[in-house]
């Protein structure tokens, strides 16, 4: 599977209609896109792409809460969502979602 830039994986989903999240922390910046292909987010520069064989493990959390925990080469994914609180882990980059990020989530995995 060839690993998508995240402005090429965008442009692609902008086609495709699919719904993205934008949040940041501080200068922190995050993104979360959805297609039929997977899901792919960005913290940072660190960016991770489902393959076919994680998406549903990772689309099941994302919509309904738990844990997902992964590995991309030597950096350890992690998804933690827990009622109105959402973590994201690539390598040693961490991520807490906003509400308004959250809720937008929430949204997308109706």
């Amino acid at each position: 599977m060839n690993l998508k830039t995240y402005n090429e994986f965008l442009a692609e989903s902008a086609i495709n209609e699919t719904k993205s999240i934008d949040d940041s922390e501080g200068s922190l910046k995050f993104g979360l896109t959805k297609n039929a292909d997977g899901v792919f987010f960005q913290i940072g520069n660190e960016r991770f792409q489902t393959s076919k064989y994680s998406k549903a493990a990772v689309e099941a959390v994302l919509k309904s809460g738990g844990k997902w925990k992964g590995k991309e080469g030597t950096k350890e994914i992690g998804i933690a969502v827990d009622g109105g609180m959402a973590y994201f882990k690539i390598g040693d980059e961490q991520f807490i979602m906003s509400a308004r990020g959250r809720k937008e989530l929430a949204k997308l995995y109706k």
